[in-house]
């Protein structure tokens, strides 16, 4: 039975070629991909898919030289938007005795964040989500004991409303290191990248009917994903 059926699809395919039709193959683009993959990914994992949804990749190679290698965005239904930022804190927050949490610098866990933003004020300044406590759940991390950059058994589990928020690095200009931007917040490096994410938010169903509205956001660890897949992400990110 098999035989007869894989002798048919070859006899249609050759008839296909000798009669000039050959065959449509299809490539899909970087977005079609991310977001195919996406969606698979959500439906798996059994995550409640928003009009609007939060991404974060963290890559924690160099993250003792400060370096900016993670990537923040969105997705929608039929649209992805990566921007360049960090997801971890800077070395000034980890090493400065001065200006560290003696109890360690947060980091907030890779994975699922339910209803961890609204659209807010970051330090009441300027347009940023928020982890406000009367309408978002508290987020969820680790603080780093021993200042090191590395989850060590020691080190403290967080939860809890600490002021966690997503933000941009500087008004007008793109730094070029993490810096003083970041104590544990998810930070995209260009300001202008950072304006889109609150353009398209706020044009969403489900902001117009309550602009008090909770986002969810998923961060992915870059060691889990497929080269395919951040190979597209960094094409995306580059337009």
């Amino acid at each position: 039975m098999y035989l007869e059926i894989l002798f048919r699809i070859v006899k249609n395919l050759m008839g296909s070629i000798i009669g000039g039709q050959i065959p449509e193959t299809r490539t899909l683009s970087p977005t079609e991909a991310v977001l195919e993959w996406l969606k698979a990914y959500y439906k798996k994992n059994n995550l409640p898919i928003q009009e609007y949804n939060l991404i974060g990749i963290r890559d924690t190679t160099d993250i003792k030289n400060d370096v900016i290698n993670d990537y923040l965005g969105f997705w929608t239904d039929d649209k992805i938007f990566i921007a360049k930022g960090t997801t971890d804190p800077s070395v000034h927050f980890t090493l400065n005795k001065n200006d560290r949490n003696k109890n360690g610098t947060f980091h907030l866990d890779c994975g699922w964040h339910e209803r961890i933003w609204i659209i807010g004020k970051h330090q009441n300044q300027y347009k940023a989500f928020v982890n406000r406590w009367d309408q978002c759940l508290p987020t969820r991390g680790w603080r780093d004991a021993n200042f090191n950059f590395e989850r060590d058994p020691s080190d403290i589990a967080v939860k809890d409303y600490v002021g966690i928020n997503l933000h941009r690095m500087s008004l007008n200009s793109i730094a070029t290191t993490i810096g003083r931007h970041s104590a544990g917040c998810q930070v995209v490096q260009d300001p202008k990248k950072y304006n889109v994410f609150f353009e398209v938010a706020e044009s969403t169903e489900m902001f117009k009917q309550n602009n008090m509205c909770a986002f969810n956001y998923m961060l992915f660890n870059i060691k889990d994903l497929s080269p395919f897949i951040i190979e597209n992400i960094k094409q995306i990110e580059r337009g």
